[in-house]
């Protein structure tokens, strides 16, 4: 299954992609999809975003009105733009979440990465995180399986002691299925901060195995409990991506 059926992307809709494990691949894919179908898609980061090659096209901007000036003269679409404001020696920097705001109507999608990880599978937000657009009508948790059984330390979880708080789980120990439910569902935790009335859908990547499959299915039952609305199992990298979508009462086999 496409990850854009899986999601079940609408027209003009604000994506925006939380959490850690796949998220800028998320991001990419998402967009390739969309594009391929002829349409206007803009990528972009409320953070920071690694650099994109081969299926994104990047053009750096000092403004919002070069932002606008950018998309309106574009003379193909047939590959996602990635706009970003500073080129960092390992990263890019995107823009404002006021600017996503304003462009939101400049194209028929508008993909968001707003949230960063560094490069770990697993997060917990800090006070200022996620740095979501007020325009996102669709917020997308996303996780990487291979976080749970491992220890919750700087060097496999971002914001550890948050996570650790989070969960309930002493720093150190394993992250359980039960615990990373907890820091989802938290308060404080995986949907903080979205905007009322965008839909919230979580998505676990490196579902790559038997065991993988059977980890993220009790996972998905704890927050299908908890009453999120639509889970994605997923395997990013491969084609098709979405192994199983899991619905109230039902689950799609891809």
């Amino acid at each position: 299954m496409e990850l854009s059926q899986a999601l079940d992307v609408r027209p003009k809709e604000v994506v925006a992609f939380i959490g850690a494990g796949g998220k800028t691949t998320a991001l990419r894919r998402l967009g390739s999809e969309l594009a391929a179908r002829g349409r206007r898609v803009l990528l972009t980061s409320t953070t920071k975003i690694e650099p994109q090659a081969g299926e994104v096209d990047t053009e750096c901007i000092t403004s919002l009105e070069q932002a606008r000036q950018v998309i309106t003269s574009r003379p193909d679409w047939s590959r996602p733009l990635l706009l970003v404001t500073e080129r960092l020696p390992t990263r890019l920097r995107g823009m404002p979440p006021e600017w996503v705001d304003a462009l939101t109507n400049t194209v028929d999608y508008l993909l968001v990465q707003a949230d960063g990880s560094a490069r770990r599978p697993f997060k917990a937000p800090a006070a200022h995180e996620p740095v979501l657009p007020r325009s996102a009508t669709l917020v997308v948790a996303v996780l990487g399986l291979e976080a749970i059984g491992s220890p919750i330390d700087d060097e496999h979880v971002h914001r550890p002691e948050l996570v650790a708080e989070f969960s309930g789980l002493p720093l150190g120990a394993a992250l359980t299925i039960q615990g990373a439910a907890q820091v989802l569902l938290h308060p404080r935790g995986g949907f903080r901060n979205v905007p009322a009335g965008a839909r919230r859908m979580v998505l676990m990547n490196k579902v790559d195995d038997a065991e993988r499959l059977a980890t993220a299915q009790a996972l998905t039952q704890l927050l299908m409990q908890a009453g999120i609305p639509r889970v994605l199992l997923a395997s990013l990298r491969t084609t098709p991506p979405v192994r199983q979508l899991w619905l109230p009462g039902q689950v799609v086999e891809n």
